[in-house]
């Protein structure tokens, strides 16, 4: 029994003796631990003393540009009134017409739109059928006759038409076009050479060199990507000289006439109009050029898969090329508003009206947010075509005010336009 006890005893006081000794341990490592930290923080606190103070930096500066951003590419002859200028335009639009026809169309077998299309598919059903009777240089010779010199005959009454109901100045410039890109190629073809000029292939036909028609089969087939290719150039060059002679008040004859007309003076949209007449006459000139004359080279070419030939597609393309340049360089139909901030907006509005401006504006209140002052500014809407001539009547009066134009992507309602092509 007393050995029993004495084993209790001594297993409790080593019991005891394991405690002090951990509580001992805890306690001088917490001790511990405070001294380190206290250390580590006094060896920060010398090691991080307080930086020097930096001088301020300057404030910044500012300084006021004029900033001019575009808004087409043509964007100043929309509203030029000079008239010299303008023939000047009309010029250099006719000799780049007169460059696509001897490069890009009458050696190709790509029909433009319109009357002089028509022309040259009635000029090539002529030459097919006379070089089938074996005279190729009576052939070459009606062929000139018929794309060149009838289709300027043709524009004589349509000209006298348009002076009457369309005005002085815009049958001028029109006329001009028509003359110049007619009478120059007529005039550079007497050159022999000129009838084998192929920039990027021969696309004539690959045993009857003298017919128009290109099948997708056989060997014919190779050369569609050429024949795509002059219908491609064809329809950049004469998009831009096309938007060119639009933009100064002209047209470029022919069908043109037409449908500048109904445009103007009976108020129907000229983006369809043209639609309409351009591919109407590509498909006629198609049949006649291509189908019709391959049919009298050829019975064997009457049938519908030949109308639907390489020159049929290639003159779509063309026809598509030509509506998307005028559309992105002459946006004639598309709405725009302009915004106009200045600080005397009374002044520029009584300025608009007193040199017949012919839109309404509306007049809004806004908060300046730097000086907390009430400001006015000015909204116009109007057509895209008008904003150089508006911006430049402005600036005769304040060349200090900011103007800012944003298309309007949709628009119902009744806007006034301008109705003279003078």
């Amino acid at each position: 029994m007393k050995s029993t006890s004495k084993v209790k005893k001594n297993i409790s006081e080593s019991f005891r003796f394991f405690k002090g000794n951990n509580n001992t341990s805890l306690a001088d490592t917490e001790n511990s631990n405070a001294e380190s930290s206290t250390v580590k923080t006094s060896k920060q606190t010398k090691s991080n003393k307080t930086p020097k103070k930096e001088k301020p930096l300057p404030p910044p500066t500012y300084v006021i540009h004029h900033y001019k951003s575009t808004i087409g590419i043509f964007s100043k002859i929309y509203g030029r009134k000079d008239f010299k200028w303008r023939v000047g335009i009309a010029i250099v639009v006719g000799l780049m017409m007169s460059f696509t026809s001897l490069v890009f169309i009458q050696n190709t077998g790509v029909y433009i739109s319109g009357t002089s299309g028509i022309f040259q598919g009635i000029a090539r059903v002529a030459k097919t059928a006379i070089a089938k009777e074996g005279d190729a240089a009576l052939a070459e010779t009606m062929y000139q006759i018929l794309f060149y010199v009838l289709y300027l005959l043709t524009n004589i009454p349509l000209i006298v038409f348009s002076y009457k109901k369309m005005g002085k100045k815009f049958t001028i410039l029109s006329a001009i076009v028509v003359i110049i890109s007619n009478v120059v190629p007529l005039l550079i073809n007497l050159i022999p050479e000129v009838k084998g000029v192929f920039v990027f292939g021969d696309t004539t036909h690959d045993t009857n060199k003298d017919l128009y028609l290109l099948d997708f089969q056989g060997n014919n087939l190779v050369k569609a990507p050429s024949m795509f290719l002059y219908a491609l150039f064809a329809g950049l060059v004469n998009g831009v000289a096309y938007a060119m002679i639009i933009a100064v008040g002209g047209s470029t004859g022919g069908l043109d006439f037409i449908s500048f007309f109904f445009a103007y003076k009976k108020k129907k949209p000229m983006g369809a109009i043209l639609l309409s007449f351009n591919a109407a006459s590509v498909f006629l000139s198609s049949f006649i050029g291509s189908f019709l004359a391959g049919g009298i080279a050829d019975p064997i070419n009457w049938n519908f898969y030949n109308f639907l030939s390489q020159n049929f597609v290639a003159s779509v393309i063309y026809t598509i090329i030509v509506t998307i340049v005028i559309n992105n360089l002459f946006p004639k139909d598309k709405i725009v508003k302009i915004q106009i901030y200045a600080e005397d907006i009374m002044a520029i509005r009584n300025y608009l009206y007193s040199v017949n401006f012919n839109h309404s504006l509306t007049i809004n209140t806004t908060t300046g947010g730097y000086s907390l002052q009430e400001k006015k500014n000015i909204e116009i809407i109007c057509l895209f075509i008008e904003v150089p001539k508006i911006i430049k009547r402005l600036q005769e009066l304040d060349q200090q005010m900011m103007i800012t134009v944003a298309p309007i992507k949709g628009i119902d309602g009744k806007l006034s336009v301008e109705e003279s092509l003078n």
